[in-house]
């Protein structure tokens, strides 16, 4: 008999998820089989194509004299004509362009799906890269099997989100930093995660204490030139409104949508703005601080630091959980404390779907036990579909954020004893130092 551990056991593995990763796009563009693991408003059944016509309107728009930023009551040159109105467009200029500029090229209805499946051919490529550059780890079945089955993709997917761009350049980085730190490489793609979406902010303290400063000079010189010429002519100052008002007057989302540990202690509990701000801050300035030390590497760093922005960016929806699936991967196959059983078991856990599948079947089944009544958990909407109700939203938000939040603890417990001692000794150097030199005191 086979061992698990056998090669015909993990070429296995990795054919159950290939034929999982294929089947979430035939659900998405045909069965709708997955759908039931998510709600209808995250799934946008009242209105498909709401967040993805934002970027061929927008370039559609452009290239007809008009605005990079458009709705159908503010522009006569729209794109998707006689489609489910779409959001106003927030991604940077050049993506804008770049992506909307080729999804123009099909027709409305037709580009949607292009871009769909443009994704399956570009996950399979890069999965392909990760794993013959990481063919020699343990880990490297498990991680590209979680990474072909992670459920938030489906819902990424299925709406034909732009968090795919993020995720591909975020995985580009980290493989060739990963091979080697000071790759050229990892300037182009710091650079293009930033113009895909602006998380990348976050990590600049990271790679500044990791000594990745010519990374960091040349990624943000490219954006703070590329953001410049979209200036000069103001085409582009609807993106910088939206960083403006992102960092300054942001949008406190919640239920049902918003999967973010802030908007739970927000909304399910009396706890005051001014406690809530001080968990935020504190928790940022951990991360900042933890990335300090050089026993954190650039890969636990970087995991702190997209912990930290799903667990408190104030628009954080459930599909944003995608970008645990690159930093994930990589950490899995180059770094000890991912590599721990309860660190399996938490990266297991966040690749599986959320409790909400499971209430949908208990509501289906009208099955209460004590206090707990299932029918409470979802509500039934002809125009949004099936929606949890603030307590369903409240269980889903739970077991979405609870393996992350346990999982950085995990990878940054092992340090948390040498990092003191590190301190100590470091105080006591500079103490003996002063002592000869009488510098102080």
């Amino acid at each position: 008999m086979q061992k698990w551990s056998s090669p015909i056991s993990k070429y296995a593995l990795l054919g159950i998820g290939l034929l999982i990763h294929i089947a979430f796009f035939i659900s998405a563009s045909r069965t709708k089989w997955f759908d039931y693991f998510f709600s209808g408003s995250s799934l946008h059944l009242c209105c498909r194509g709401l967040d993805f016509y934002q970027v061929p309107n927008g370039a559609y728009s452009y290239w007809h004299g008009g605005s990079l930023s458009v709705t159908e009551h503010t522009t006569k040159y729209l794109y998707g004509i006689g489609l489910p109105a779409a959001n106003s467009n927030v991604y940077h200029p050049l993506l804008t362009l770049l992506v909307g500029s080729f999804l123009i090229l099909f027709s409305p209805v037709a580009s949607f799906y292009v871009w769909m499946f443009i994704k399956l051919f570009v996950n399979l490529v890069l999965l392909t890269y990760f794993f013959i550059s990481f063919r020699q780890s343990k880990y490297i079945y498990l991680a590209t099997f979680l990474s072909l089955i992670n459920s938030t993709q489906y819902l990424e997917i299925e709406i034909s989100q732009f968090q795919f761009v993020l995720n591909t350049m975020l995985f580009l980085m980290l493989i060739v930093l990963a091979k080697h730190e000071k790759s050229p490489l990892g300037s182009l793609f710091y650079f293009l995660t930033l113009i895909s979406k602006p998380i990348g902010f976050l990590w600049i303290p990271l790679f500044f204490f990791k000594r990745q400063w010519k990374m960091l000079v040349i990624g943000l010189g490219l954006f703070v030139i590329t953001t410049g010429i979209f200036l000069l002519n103001h085409s582009g100052d609807y993106y910088i409104d939206n960083l403006r008002g992102n960092f300054f007057t942001p949008i406190k989302g919640g239920p049902i949508q918003i999967f973010t540990l802030d908007a739970l202690l927000r909304y399910s509990t009396s706890l005051p703005e001014s406690a809530l701000t001080a968990i935020k801050l504190s928790s940022l300035l951990l991360v900042i601080i933890l990335s300090a030390f050089k026993r954190i590497s650039l890969q636990t760093g970087l995991f702190l630091a997209i912990a930290y922005y799903l667990l408190f960016y104030d628009m954080a929806f459930e599909y944003h959980y995608t970008t645990l699936i690159p930093i994930l991967a990589i950490c899995l196959v180059t770094r000890p404390e991912f590599q721990q059983l309860l660190s399996r078991i938490c990266i297991i856990l966040i690749s599986l779907p959320s409790v909400l599948f499971l209430l949908h079947l208990l509501y289906s089944w009208h099955f209460k036990l004590g206090p707990f009544d299932a029918t409470t958990t979802i509500t039934m909407d002809s125009f949004l579909g099936p929606d949890p109700t603030p307590l369903g939203w409240q269980l889903s938000v739970l077991s979405r954020i609870l393996p992350v939040i346990v999982l950085a603890i995990c990878v940054v417990k092992p340090f948390v004893i040498p990092i003191i001692k590190d301190v100590l000794a470091f105080v006591k150097t500079i103490r003996k130092v002063n002592q000869d030199l009488e510098v102080f005191g």
